[in-house]
């Protein structure tokens, strides 16, 4: 039966923490709804309301952009989004990290945790953070995206690679915001934290799914993942 624990205790026997992105370790819902709409004008369509964006809302962008604006040409949507999402990036309007993740992360690779990121962006999405100089580079052990796995979230493929690191599901936990990111973990047989920063979703969204822990914010890990 799944259960929801809201207590916030202690998860031993964690040796791998794995992220998921987009609103759980940076707060992109909001900027990338904005940056789309900037896109439809380019292209002369109408714009979406927040609620279309929501809806499916971590899905990969090149298939929910056809549900957010029916009729759309996805080749000509991601080739502007191409040329407009390093504008976004370079502004501060997407992917800012803020000093309570990156502390939070650098405290948890400290108390020696393996870290890494799970996410349904693409390369062309990810590129900035996979720049050697990205304060990321020194605390995550390696990113896994939709060009680099076998499927895409809810699929518990996206995990496959934790053997090729010699770790056990039992011994992993995802940390994530959607439906797609516990579906994943349950099937994979991780532990699943939920993250409700983004106030995209409650603890009830989550009744059918097993979940670990919630977080409200970021930092709450360093309770959750103790150091020896």
């Amino acid at each position: 039966m799944p259960y929801n624990n809201c207590r916030m205790t202690p998860l031993m026997g964690i040796k791998a923490v794995i992220y998921d992105l987009d609103d759980t370790l940076v707060m992109t819902e909001e900027a990338s709804w904005q940056l789309e709409n900037k896109i439809l004008r380019h292209m002369n369509r109408p714009e979406m309301t927040r609620e279309q964006h929501r809806t499916n809302w971590g899905m990969p962008l090149e298939e929910a952009i056809f549900e957010r604006s029916p009729g759309v040409s996805v080749d000509e949507f991601m080739r502007l989004y191409a040329q407009l999402l390093q504008e976004e990036i370079t502004s501060g309007r997407l992917d800012n990290f803020t000093s309570n993740v990156t502390d939070t992360l650098k405290t948890l690779n400290d108390r020696g945790y393996q870290q890494f990121i799970v996410t349904s962006r693409n390369l062309l999405e990810l590129q900035h953070l996979l720049n050697a100089k990205h304060h990321l580079q020194t605390v995550m052990r390696a990113i896994y995206h939709r060009d680099n796995t076998t499927g895409s979230k809810p699929d518990p493929s996206v995990f496959s690679w934790l053997y090729d690191y010699g770790f056990q599901p039992s011994a992993c936990v995802y940390v994530g915001d959607s439906f797609h990111d516990a579906a994943a973990a349950n099937a994979a047989g991780i532990h699943f934290i939920a993250s409700l920063e983004s106030g995209l979703r409650q603890r009830e969204n989550f009744g059918l799914y097993q979940v670990d822990a919630f977080i409200i914010q970021f930092q709450d890990l360093l309770q959750l993942l103790p150091g020896d």
